[in-house]
């Protein structure tokens, strides 16, 4: 044994049932294999809870037998853990379950419901509120870091990228599982005693080698291909697991390219009992999510206009009105509630009054939703406002004298008469900040000839911040080289916009303007509908919906002005990239050059 070449380089795993971990046999064995060995108990929770799932022949119990050897297995294996498993039988079980796991010394709590058809009619509600009571008590007793479930997790409950769809959710097929008599499977999942419904898949066994033909299925599987439209265009599918031998034994086609899809109701109440874990951890504490960033964590958005007098903080007029309605609290409740319920990110569109007004509130109910809520905030900058991750400053010609601080990141909005010294402006803001989203408010049009000239002097400023190690962002020149996808601005796609009048509008400008939309035109909006933009690579286009009705009579049709004006930036970020590039920075990037000035030109050509 000494003489191979795995001596000293293997591990031995073992999950058990724990019931006869203290006998003298097993014990020896311990001692025996120490420094190669680590033992996972399964122990489900409570008593009652346990008693569900683990029993003997007899149908006896086994929780007595097998707690009476936790003490001992965690003085041997410190940091060891149990994996729990939960079914509709022990729902209501669940929060005391992972605290007893808690107090009798196993701190780290792997958990998953699982993947059968056994959920019924209001599970997902009982799951719902087992998982807020379980973090109520991780907060009111201060365990976030000392105690885990995976229960509660940061990167679930946003919409899974292009890239997270090429990746499985396992490594099925590319890891093997040999049973007792020499056979390789792909999981020990897919093992007879595994599955209910299906004849086992194995590649072969020890004696006489592997199947290749029979792996590779396996290698070509991810999240894309076995799974159904619903779960693609769901919005909050990131963490939404699956056991892809499950998907096989519940397949209706005998194949592993169908995904089971009987935890969907159960995965959405995780991810709003996750946001409500996540928002009070940051209300009360400051603890942010880690996922988090400056802009929406949430695929989709509901933007607060909470007064007529809110931040301008895109191309719109407030009204000029003397009268400033206000959005009522009964509606910041209604919506904040109807938000969280379905997976949306609040967003607070305020003036300074009513960021004093909402957060000062005496409304116990309004308050109860906010500390149980991760609202993003956008208010005009103000020294007496603290800086908060969930808080974005607007900067604009009424206030950017008054900024004497450091600033994460910002709104910047530029008036159409302002063109002429955009880089004047945006250098003074720059001092104090790492990132700049600029907002251009034009009327029709203004003179691009002369935004040129303004964004290459810009280009040349990032140049010098560059050549002093230090990189700044501006979103019409820098975002062009981070993004492959528009990050248009989704208007009536993915965000809506609630109005002082109670009424919910494709954006302020709709509002201000007058302009209600009927629900069934929303699929004009859509950016899958959107024939010119599909054509187009100037990813950072702020083209506006709005604009684009007015001048071509068509949501998604956007007029030759927004097209020229995305284009000049394009071409700026190309001279950025070039510049980068000397610097042997970004070089597995690439903006390609293009012989129009906008995307239109593309079907003239071929009229």
């Amino acid at each position: 044994m000494k003489e191979s070449k795995w001596f000293g380089r293997f591990r031995i795993s073992i999950a058990t049932n724990g019931i006869l971990y203290s006998t003298p046999k097993v014990q020896k064995f311990i001692k025996k294999n120490k420094n190669l060995l680590s033992i996972g108990i399964s122990i489900d929770g409570t008593k009652e809870k346990h008693d569900l799932q683990r029993v003997y022949p007899n149908g006896k119990g086994s929780y007595d037998d097998v707690v009476k050897n936790i003490r001992l297995w965690k003085e041997q294996f410190p940091f060891a853990n149990t994996k729990v498993t939960i079914g509709h039988d022990d729902l209501p079980y669940l929060a005391e379950s992972i605290i007893h796991l808690w107090d009798i010394g196993i701190n780290e709590v792997p958990a998953n419901v699982v993947f059968e058809d056994v959920w019924q009619d209001g599970d997902d509600k009982i799951f719902e509120e087992q998982l807020k009571k379980l973090a109520d008590y991780i907060i009111d007793n201060k365990l976030w870091e000392t105690h885990n479930t995976t229960l509660f997790s940061d990167h679930i409950g946003s919409k899974l990228s292009e890239e997270d769809l090429t990746r499985n959710y396992c490594g099925t097929g590319k890891t093997y599982s040999v049973d007792s008599k020499g056979d390789i499977y792909p999981c020990v999942r897919y093992l007879p005693f595994s599955l209910c419904n299906k004849d086992s898949i194995k590649f072969g066994d020890i004696y006489n080698g592997i199947d290749k033909d029979k792996i590779r299925p396996f290698y070509v599987l991810n999240t894309k291909n076995q799974s159904n439209n619903k779960c693609l265009e769901c919005h909050y599918n990131s963490g939404c697991a699956f056991c892809q031998a499950a998907n096989y034994d519940f397949s209706s086609n005998n194949t592993n390219f169908e995904r089971a899809v009987y935890i969907c109701d159960m995965h959405k109440a995780r991810c709003k009992a996750n946001n409500y874990y996540w928002a009070k951890l940051y209300n009360l504490y400051g603890i942010l999510r880690n996922s988090s960033k400056r802009s929406s964590t949430l695929y989709k958005q509901l933007y607060f206009l909470l007064e007529d007098n809110s931040i301008e903080y895109c191309n719109y007029e407030n009204k000029d009105n003397t009268i400033n309605n206000k959005l009522s609290d009964d509606k910041i409740i209604e919506n904040l509630k109807y938000a969280k319920e379905n997976i949306i990110q609040p967003i607070f569109l305020h003036s300074l009054d009513s960021f004093k007004r909402i957060f000062n509130s005496q409304n116990q109910e309004l308050k109860e939703e906010l500390l149980s809520t991760y609202v993003i905030n956008i208010v005009e900058f103000n020294n007496d406002i603290e800086e908060k991750n969930n808080i974005i400053f607007v900067i604009n010609s009424k206030n950017i004298h008054s900024l004497n601080r450091n600033i994460e990141n910002c709104i910047l909005i530029i008036e159409e008469d302002e063109i002429q010294n955009l880089c004047e402006i945006v250098s003074k803001v720059l001092k104090y900040t790492k990132r700049i989203n600029i907002k251009i408010k034009y009327a029709k049009e203004f003179d691009l000839k002369l935004y040129e000239e303004q964004l290459n002097l810009l280009v040349n400023k990032l140049c010098d911040y560059l050549n002093n190690n230090k990189i700044k962002e501006v979103n019409l020149i820098t975002d062009k080289l981070f993004l492959k996808h528009m990050d248009n601005c989704f208007a009536g796609e993915r965000n809506l916009t609630l109005c002082p009048d109670g009424e919910l509008y494709v954006c302020p400008k709709f509002y201000y303007n007058n302009k209600k939309v009927d629900e069934n035109i929303f699929p004009q909006l859509y950016l899958e509908n959107a024939h010119i933009c599909k054509k187009c690579d100037a990813y950072q286009c702020n083209r506006c919906v709005y604009e684009n009705k007015m001048t071509t009579n068509e949501y998604n049709i956007p007029n030759s002005f927004q097209c020229r004006k995305s284009h000049i930036e394009r071409k700026l970020s190309q001279k950025f990239l070039s510049k980068l590039k000397e610097k042997l920075m970004f070089n597995d990037i690439e903006i390609e050059d293009v012989n129009y000035q906008e995307p239109y030109e593309l079907f003239e050509n071929k009229i």
